[in-house]
């Protein structure tokens, strides 16, 4: 008495009168539909230069701090201190650099002193750089989510305005309605967030 079958076992009988239980076969989940990707990827693909800009510029926003770090210890280490083990191949590096820059600017000062204000003018121009990177990836993600988001609903309105009255009868309105609303904000979020993160989350596990 309304039972659903598939909550309860179904009893079948044995040749020797007996009785056996059997379950129903689980039903089956939510399938992935290449096809429907493939759809949402076609609004996605005009505005496939502004993704990789926004991509490369997340990258820039993610990989830039890193580099902190490493100034950190190169300034504790070999400016300020005296290390007395052989120095790595990032502080070589950092020491040929400090000093081709206070070459080529004088007013650096000479020695440890120049070398330090080097790496300095140099942490602040990465500054800059991330926050010029910062903005430009929150501008272009945003872009092209509103882009990709009002051809998405113009075309679905266009869809709509199609359909027949028995459509609009059949269906709920509500439904209808957070279909267009809900639905596709969801993409715009999909755009604005995922397709340009894989990008910075591939760069971090390199």
């Amino acid at each position: 008495k309304g039972i659903s079958i598939f909550a309860m076992s179904i009893s079948s009988p044995t040749p020797n009168g007996g009785v056996t239980e059997t379950t129903p076969p689980p039903r089956p989940g939510p399938q992935f539909h290449r096809s429907a990707l493939r759809r949402f990827l076609v609004y996605v693909k005009p505005y496939r230069w502004l993704v990789a800009g926004a991509a490369f510029m997340g990258i820039l926003k993610f990989c830039l701090p890193l580099l902190f770090p490493l100034v950190l210890k190169f300034i504790t280490d070999d400016l300020l201190g005296q290390s007395a083990g052989p120095a790595d191949s990032i502080s070589r590096v950092m020491t040929s650099y400090a000093r081709w820059l206070s070459a080529h600017l004088p007013f650096l000062g000479s020695d440890r002193f120049a070398m330090l204000n080097a790496i300095a003018l140099t942490v602040l121009l990465v500054y800059v750089v991330l926050a010029v990177a910062t903005y430009y990836r929150s501008l272009l993600a945003g872009r092209v989510g509103q882009r990709m988001i009002f051809d998405m609903r113009f075309d679905m309105y266009l869809h709509l305005q199609r359909m027949s009255h028995s459509f609009f009868a059949n269906h709920k309105s509500g439904a209808i309605v957070s279909r267009f609303m809900s639905d596709i904000a969801l993409a715009q979020n999909f755009v604005g967030s995922a397709l340009t993160n894989v990008w910075m989350d591939g760069a971090a596990l390199f």
